[in-house]
């Protein structure tokens, strides 16, 4: 008798487990940011005229002295697409400022 209890107890823990694995999680869920942080966040740079300004400054100089000579606009951009650089502090694509 104390099998048959024990394998009913064993056989309803794994069917009530099973149930609770088919419903969805919700421990992790993507949400937009409420506005206030995305102003934030978009103005972490300042936009080109801050905090980019100097990050193109040090790309362009990398790049034209790695290429030995001055380099177009457009290939500037060719070359960061390829590479995916972004800006550390907003996460802006790089070759999207040239």
């Amino acid at each position: 008798m104390a099998d048959y209890t024990r394998r009913r107890i064993i056989g309803l823990a794994g069917a009530l487990g099973a149930l609770a694995a088919t419903r969805p999680v919700h421990a992790l869920s993507i949400q937009d940011a409420p506005p206030h942080l995305q102003a934030l966040r978009q103005s972490a740079c300042g936009g080109p005229d801050d905090d980019h300004v100097a990050l193109l400054a040090e790309v362009d100089e990398m790049l034209e002295k790695e290429a030995g000579r001055r380099l177009t606009p457009e290939e500037k951009r060719l070359i960061l697409s390829e590479l995916s650089l972004t800006c550390p502090t907003c996460g802006c694509a790089v070759a999207g400022l040239f």
